[in-house]
Formats: C-alpha cells, sequence, structure tokens
C-alpha cells in the first residue's frame, strides 16, 4: 500500500521519479528523464520535512545534477543540510534554533528579520517588504478601521 506517501511522489535519492508499487503500466526506464522535488517528492529510504529549506536545496540539487549529466560526470546523491529554524511567535518575540545557538526574544525577532531579508530573491521585494513592516508597524495589520 502506498498510504504512507499521503499524495507525494516515489522517488529514488536523485528524486527521479519511480514507478508506484505493483505498477505494470510504465516501464521503470520511460520515467528516467521525469523528476520531482519539493513537496511532493517522497525519496525512498529518507524522510524530509516540507519545508522552504528542503525544497530550496533540492533544487539547487537538481540544477547540479543535471549539469554533471550533461557533462558526462558522476554526481553524489542528494544529502539534506540541516540549516537550523526561525520561527516568528509575535510580538517582536521569535525563537532560534540553529546547529550553533539557541536564542529567543528581541535578538531572535532581529535576526529572523534579517535572514528573512536575504532569502529574498528581486531588489524591488528587498525594498517593498521592509516597507511594508513599517506600514504594519505604524498602522497595525488591519487598515480597514480608517
Amino acid at each position: 500500500s502506498a498510504d504512507h506517501l499521503r499524495g507525494r511522489i516515489l522517488t529514488d535519492e536523485y528524486f527521479r521519479v519511480l514507478p508506484k508499487e505493483g505498477s505494470t503500466d510504465v516501464p521503470r526506464d520511460a520515467l528516467k528523464d521525469v523528476y520531482a522535488i519539493g513537496d511532493c517528492a517522497h525519496p525512498i529510504n529518507s524522510v524530509f520535512a516540507q519545508t522552504a529549506q528542503v525544497a530550496q536545496q533540492e533544487g539547487k540539487f537538481i540544477a547540479r545534477h543535471l549539469n554533471a549529466i550533461a557533462r558526462g560526470k558522476a554526481d553524489p546523491p542528494f544529502k539534506y543540510h540541516h540549516q537550523g529554524m526561525l520561527a516568528y511567535v509575535g510580538d517582536y518575540n521569535a525563537v532560534s534554533d540553529l546547529p550553533i545557538a539557541k536564542w529567543k526574544g528581541l535578538f531572535s525577532w532581529i535576526f529572523w528579520r534579517s535572514a528573512y531579508l536575504t532569502r529574498l530573491m528581486s531588489f524591488k521585494n528587498k525594498i517593498l517588504v521592509p516597507m511594508f513592516w513599517f506600514k504594519s508597524w505604524v498602522f497595525g495589520r488591519d487598515i480597514s478601521r480608517f
């Protein structure tokens, strides 16, 4: 039974899609160039949290892996590197659980905001997000009351 997959796609350690157990509809080699990453993937013999940190590492891995295939080079299987967790808990407080330290409170909140800004991709968002934060600080989250 594939109940443990919960709608996710079974993959190998390189995120190549594997046929369903007992399936004879699709030959195994027909899926050799089909990949699944992120929340939809369930790598065989591994369990990863469905978080942006995991998906980002999987995306970078797939890019390196496909480039290695194009160059005819061998590539090691995916290995997840946990970078820690940050969580905003409200009222200018956050918790940080990093491999090197654990923090809570205002300092952790400032660190969380800084880390968030570094992950934004576009210059536009790096300008707009702090502006939205400032607007929320001045007017509150619900401005429909004005």
